[in-house]
């Protein structure tokens, strides 16, 4: 045998033996790995475990004690856009406004309307929401137009006034169940 031929053989097996040295030890680490999380004990940490675990489970513990009352203090109050919004008109109306002011509020499609016993009622406790300010206003029309030959709608408008002078309208529409369809606020 030559000596070139002896070397390629010699490297060939130490090719080997090195693949078969890391597959060795592959399995060494596994095989020990597996023996300790066997042996893993209830008092001992865990792989998910961390110092903060405790905190938040006391956390989690003195939250589900509290009372539905203390539980309020966790949530900011409620504005009065926000109580219109969900208290009044029961969230079933689109509110069209900018910087929180209102300029439309209409019903949603699909949706029954709410009864508004009183425009003027409305306009005295949320008139701070509209987009302008309401100092004054009167009832200006209240007219009833036929929708088709079954149903009608109703249209109360109220003209605002701001320093004596004409400011818009405000048309109430309310539909043939006479619950509230849409607020449109028209200024001049």
């Amino acid at each position: 045998m030559s000596e070139k031929f002896k070397l390629e053989i010699m490297s060939v097996l130490n090719n080997r033996l090195i693949l078969l040295g890391s597959i060795f030890s592959v399995f060494i680490f596994l095989f020990v790995f597996n023996i300790s999380f066997l042996n893993f004990k209830s008092g001992e940490r865990g792989i998910a475990s961390s110092p903060g675990a405790s905190v938040q489970k006391s956390f989690i513990y003195r939250l589900s004690q509290l009372q539905k009352t203390d539980m309020t203090k966790f949530a900011s109050k409620p504005g009065k856009l926000d109580k219109l919004r969900f208290e009044v008109l029961k969230g079933k109306y689109n509110i069209f406004n900018v910087d929180n002011k209102i300029q439309q509020l209409r019903l949603n499609i699909g949706e029954d309307g709410i009864k508004l016993d009183s425009p003027e009622d409305f306009l005295k406790e949320y008139r701070e929401l509209l987009i302008n300010d309401i100092s004054r206003f009167s009832k200006l029309s209240d007219r009833t137009f036929k929708r088709d030959i079954s149903s009608s709608m109703r249209i109360e408008s109220y003209e605002v006034v701001e320093n004596g002078k004409l400011k818009g309208r405000l048309d109430f529409e309310f539909g043939p169940d006479k619950s509230l369809q849409e607020v449109q606020m028209h200024w001049l």
